[in-house]
């Protein structure tokens, strides 16, 4: 087995030399989980409560991603504004003291520390049409998680339309770049773009300046095909 690498990370082994011998398949599954074993003991045991548990050593054997990396998050309009403003925020502790119970518990989510609804007793004022304090806390919530839904929905929108207009710019990019290599062609094959003022030149479907075989320019007409103005011939 001198001539087979292992992996402890991936827990596989290989050997990239090549053998004319036949082998049984058995005996090779057996010395590789024999050296396996062999090797598991000789890690460092790390402390654990219920289990015994070794730290593995880092790969020797790089595997590629089966799938493509995830998309970034679209930021939303706060995380826009917090990054062009630079602003920096100190950031909390996810754990608070809770008043009733004397704990620390998380600061949101499930469980939060000084949940008003967890309370048995909550005072009410001495008022007869005075709502239950409960009810009313249970529907300020369901208010505060639709909005935040609604928020969640228009951030999604927001970025989809971000970046279908960066598609769009980018292909008016490209669009304008064809115009204006278009439009250079034109210059190039306009009358009097070459040192000889096209005189030289055969250019299609193009008006010259000059008539055929004088170097004297045209004279045009402005009022050819008009129509004749009132005491005019």
């Amino acid at each position: 087995m001198s001539n087979i690498e292992f992996d402890l990370y991936h827990l596989s082994a290989f050997t990239t030399g090549a053998t004319k011998e036949e082998i049984n398949p058995d005996y090779l599954k057996q010395s590789a989980t024999d050296a396996f074993i062999s090797f598991f003991k000789a890690l460092k045991e790390c402390d654990h409560e219920s289990d015994t548990k070794v730290k593995l050593p880092k790969p020797t054997v790089s595997i590629p991603r089966e799938k493509p990396l995830p998309a970034e998050k679209p930021k939303t309009r706060w995380e826009q504004f917090v990054e062009q403003k630079g602003l920096k925020f100190q950031e909390k502790e996810k754990k608070v003291l809770d008043e009733d119970t004397g704990e620390w518990c998380l600061r949101y989510g499930y469980k939060r520390a000084n949940d008003p609804l967890a309370r048995p007793i909550i005072e009410v004022p001495n008022n007869e049409n005075a709502e239950d304090p409960f009810t009313k806390l249970a529907r300020e919530k369901k208010e505060r998680v639709a909005e935040q839904k609604k928020r969640e929905v228009r951030n999604k929108k927001r970025a989809e339309r971000a970046i279908k207009e960066a598609a769009v710019v980018a292909s008016l990019k490209g669009n304008k770049r064809k115009e204006q290599i278009q439009q250079a062609l034109d210059a190039a094959s306009h009358p009097g773009s070459s040192a000889s003022m096209n005189q030289f030149n055969k250019v299609k479907n193009k008006v010259g300046i000059f008539e055929e075989g004088s170097s004297v320019p045209k004279i045009f007409d402005r009022n050819k095909g008009q129509k004749p103005k009132l005491g005019k011939k």
